[in-house]
């Protein structure tokens, strides 16, 4: 597992172009509205990315929101290694689960309406 840090500036995440993450894990303790703008960057550059917001306890309305603008997951800080862990083991999960049910079609989707009676 390869992991990279990168800061948030003015809103935008800085990450090296060409960078690509399976799991991101977005600190959105102190920064806002910051992190808001960083999760809507990263979706739109990496919409495949699994992401976790880190939050706190005093702030579950910043979570609600992370999750309604795309955050997959939030973590709680403190939180202990079993814990990143067994978030890290179910964005994965998550993943893994979609690109496979990306390839399939629902035959109501697809025009047929059925069998013939």
């Amino acid at each position: 597992m390869s992991v990279l840090t990168a800061e948030i500036g003015n809103g935008v995440l800085e990450i090296p172009s060409g960078t690509h993450a399976d799991v991101v894990f977005l600190d959105a303790r102190y920064r806002g509205k910051g992190t808001m703008q960083a999760l809507s960057s990263i979706k739109r550059e990496q919409p495949d990315a699994e992401i976790i917001l880190i939050s706190s306890p005093d702030n579950i309305a910043l979570s609600m929101q992370g999750m309604r603008e795309g955050a997959s997951d939030d973590i709680t800080a403190p939180f202990d290694i079993d814990t990143l862990i067994e978030k890290v083991r179910e964005a994965l999960a998550r993943k893994k689960t979609r690109s496979k049910t990306r390839g399939k079609h629902s035959i109501l989707k697809s025009g047929n309406r059925g069998i013939n009676r």
